[in-house]
């Protein structure tokens, strides 16, 4: 940050110290006598602060710290390098027992390479301070801002950011020892991180949350009595909401406006978790006339759903015995009638199942598809390369790309039928393989051209690629026949 950048509309002002910058022999800085902040820059409504070592300056001190190393080395001076040692030692020791007892919680050794500090919005701060692999944090009162601050800024960092809600504010000591400070107007301040009441652990704004009454989610031992996350379940209470969250992005006021009735079939729904969740979002926090129909082979399951969708008093919720494949018509009669928005989801079905879901989904004019596929087995076992022969010759290779091809060819057709598809990751690969979900919404008009060799202004403007030739292409190159593809093909969808 130069002088010039340090200037400010409104106000400016350097300050000269008594010392340069200074450094030990190992690279340590030594603040310079009397820094402090101003306390025009110490405003009682900072939200946030950022501490940072000028990068220049940070190659500069580690240049120093070579060049000592070296020169102590050649010279071998043990005697005069055992005293500087005691002085350092004993300098680091009188510098931590001064330190702020807010700072006495991180380790001294450690090489921190930035700071932040924020507010809960009710007197307290959190400082949190970052090592290249490593992050510590301490907690202290409001009132003790500055004494914190005095024990960073010149001591481990040379650069100082703050917020509050009009002003930002900087400050920068040179390599010459001078003190930059001003103050502006706020630009872009950083939004204030929301933290839970009471604590310094940071919310999560999900659509669905704590304190909900939410029968589902106890039955399912996801919340307890109290209406708590139960700890085990955290994660999975993260990725019901994740999922809801991809759905809740297409289906915005904006795109669903009130009045509209919302027709779901879940193909493939098993205990019905996120079936029984959306119900809930749609026809309870949306307030929107809500249909859903859950699909499922298990016929002790379809039982055990409806009785559950008796209880929770959802009337139009309802669940069936049937397969995928075999739905020759919707089974929601109120499908695709004016001022309906459908979707269809399909969480989960095995291998080719997905592709009569998505075929299914396309036939009748699904407004939005939400799919995430599971054991892609069909092209594994057809998959044999002409010129890329490296990608079958192991089969765990063999497998992941035989399943991106997959997923790959099946978004690809769901654009030459008219639809914007999306591939996303929606689960940390952590918690599972099976962590992609195929989005898509349909075009404003459908079914654009339903021949696939005229396909490319199904694409966005922004690309020239055409989908249907890359299906093409990729069939060529591996010997595929899709099963999502002949679907297609049979049902007169794609000629």
């Amino acid at each position: 940050m130069s002088t010039d950048d340090m200037k400010s509309e409104d106000k400016k002002a350097e300050h000269e110290t008594s010392d340069n910058i200074k450094t030990d022999d190992r690279g340590n800085i030594n603040p310079p006598s009397g820094v402090k902040l101003p306390a025009e820059l110490l405003s009682a409504g900072i939200y946030k602060v950022v501490l940072s070592q000028p990068k220049k300056d940070a190659h500069d001190i580690a240049s120093l710290q070579s060049r000592n190393q070296s020169r102590n080395q050649s010279r071998n001076q043990s005697q005069n390098q055992n005293q500087s040692q005691s002085q350092n030692q004993s300098q680091n020791q009188s510098r931590n027992q001064t330190r702020h007892p807010a700072l006495k919680a991180f380790p001294p050794q450690n090489h921190y390479t930035r700071a932040t500090i924020e507010s809960d919005g009710n007197n307290k701060f959190q400082l949190s301070m970052y090592t290249a692999k490593q992050n510590f944090h301490s907690n202290f009162n409001a009132n003790d801002l500055a004494p914190v601050l005095d024990g960073l800024f010149g001591v481990l960092f040379l650069q100082y950011h703050a917020w509050d809600d009009q002003y930002e504010y900087q400050a920068k000591i040179s390599k010459k020892g001078k003190l930059l400070t001003s103050r502006k107007k706020n630009a872009d301040p950083p939004k204030k991180t929301s933290f839970a009441t009471g604590s310094f652990n940071r919310q999560k704004n999900y659509i669905l949350s704590e304190n909900e009454a939410i029968p589902a989610l106890m039955d399912m031992g996801i919340f307890t009595k109290d209406g708590k996350v139960a700890a085990p379940m955290k994660e999975k209470f993260g990725q019901i909401n994740r999922f809801l969250e991809l759905i809740a992005d297409e289906t915005n006021p904006d795109a669903v406006p009130e009045g509209t009735v919302i027709n779901i079939i879940d193909f493939g729904s098993g205990k019905s978790y996120l079936t029984f969740l959306l119900y809930h979002y749609f026809a309870n926090i949306r307030e929107l006339n809500t249909n859903i129909c859950g699909l499922d082979l298990d016929p002790h399951v379809v039982n055990r759903s409806n009785e559950a969708a008796k209880k929770y008093g959802y009337n139009t919720l309802s669940f069936h015995q049937g397969d995928i494949g075999s739905q020759s018509v919707p089974p929601l009669k109120t499908w695709g009638k004016q001022s309906t928005f459908d979707i269809v989801i399909s969480l989960h079905a095995c291998d080719t199942a997905t592709d009569h879901a998505l075929y299914n989904a396309i036939k009748w004019d699904a407004d939005l598809v939400c799919a995430v596929p599971c054991c892609q087995h069909e092209l594994k076992k057809q998959m044999t390369p002409k010129s890329l022969s490296i990608l079958s010759r192991n089969g765990i290779i063999k497998e992941r790309v035989s399943a991106l091809l997959t997923d790959a060819i099946r978004a690809n057709l769901l654009e030459c039928c008219g639809y914007k598809s999306q591939i996303i990751e929606f689960i940390d690969l952590e918690h599972t393989a099976k962590n992609l979900l195929i989005r898509a919404k349909k075009r404003a008009s459908k079914h654009v051209n339903t021949n696939a060799n005229n396909m490319t202004h199904n694409r966005a403007a922004s690309t020239s690629a055409n989908p249907w030739h890359e299906v093409e292409a990729a069939i060529s190159e591996f010997s595929l026949e899709p099963m999502l593809l002949k679907l297609l093909r049979d049902g007169g969808l794609l000629v």
